[in-house]
Formats: C-alpha cells, sequence, structure tokens
C-alpha cells in the first residue's frame, strides 16, 4: 500500500501486523534509542570498540549481495577516499565493516595497523552472521563519520543511529 498521508491508526483493528519497507516511512532523525542490542552483542561491541578514539572513521563496503553497490561504489575508491582521509589527518584510522572478508583483509594489507575490523562472516543466513552484522553497524554508529556504500540502508541506518555524516563514495 503506497498512499501519502496514510494513517497508521487505522491498523489497530488487526491482531497481527507485519509491515516491511525498503524506504523511510517515519522521520529519519528519529530516536533509535528503543533499539537496544542484547547481552552478548554489547559485550561485543564494547570489545571491538575500544580501540575507537577522536580520529576513528567508519567504512562500509557493501559486497555480496548488492549490484548497485558493487558498480557504483568500487572498491578503488575507498581506498582512495582513506589515503586522502590520512593526507588530511595522519593521525586517521578505520573501522570497516563489510559483508565481504576479502574487503577487510585487503585493507588491513593497505593499511595495517590502521584498520579495525572483525573477520568473522556476516550474513543473512545464520544467527551468528546477522548479529555480527549489528555488531558492525552499532560501531560504524560510534566512528566520526562513515564512507558509505552507495545504495546502501546499513550505511545510511549506522549514521542515524548516533547523528553522524555519511559520505556516500561512488563513481
Amino acid at each position: 500500500m503506497t498512499k501519502e498521508n496514510y494513517d497508521f491508526l487505522q491498523l489497530k483493528q488487526y491482531s497481527t501486523l507485519y509491515m516491511t519497507s525498503c524506504v523511510h516511512f517515519y522521520d529519519p532523525h528519529a530516536s533509535y534509542s528503543a533499539f537496544r542490542p542484547i547481552a552478548p552483542i554489547l559485550k561485543n561491541l564494547a570489545d571491538e570498540n575500544q580501540s575507537f578514539n577522536a580520529h576513528t572513521m567508519g567504512v562500509h563496503i557493501r559486497r555480496t549481495d548488492n549490484q548497485k553497490a558493487r558498480i557504483q561504489s568500487p572498491f578503488t575508491l575507498f581506498i582512495d577516499a582513506m589515503k586522502q582521509e590520512i593526507q588530511r589527518e595522519p593521525l586517521t584510522n578505520f573501522y570497516v565493516a563489510s559483508d565481504n572478508t576479502a574487503v577487510k583483509l585487503c585493507l588491513m594489507n593497505t593499511f595495517g595497523e590502521r584498520i579495525k575490523t572483525n573477520c568473522e562472516p556476516v550474513n543473512r543466513t545464520t544467527s551468528q552472521g546477522m548479529q555480527r552484522a549489528v555488531v558492525e553497524l552499532f560501531s560504524l554508529s560510534k566512528t566520526q563519520k562513515v564512507f558509505g556504500s552507495y545504495w546502501s540502508s546499513f550505511s545510511q541506518t549506522a549514521c542515524e543511529i548516533n547523528g553522524i555524516p555519511e559520505i556516500t563514495i561512488r563513481i
């Protein structure tokens, strides 16, 4: 259903409701405080974010199932943007979130100690993979800004959680 100014109060009549959307159907600046990760995820977040500082930038590189992101946000452009950021601020380090472990390993080889990441699989097919994605989402939200992938609500949501800037890397 796609009606402008739809009255969602009409949905109160149903005992069960399932909504899905690929776009915001609410104020995108609404608070995310209602979303609280469970204890094991909070522990992983604390462990993962302990080395973050005022110079930690987020990088989200979407690859596996998003063709638009792969085409419009090529890997080389992320490397170029990261090198420019280091030139601008030599103390810069990066938290990398990606659904592709090879991307993380390549960035670790390219930038060494500047890369903060975890190479556990991130995917939608296992509970562990989905929990890993939540850790990466909330970790990105704790950086100063995010270099994000084109056509990725993951990059955008991470930035909206704590109101940080997102810079979409694209051709």
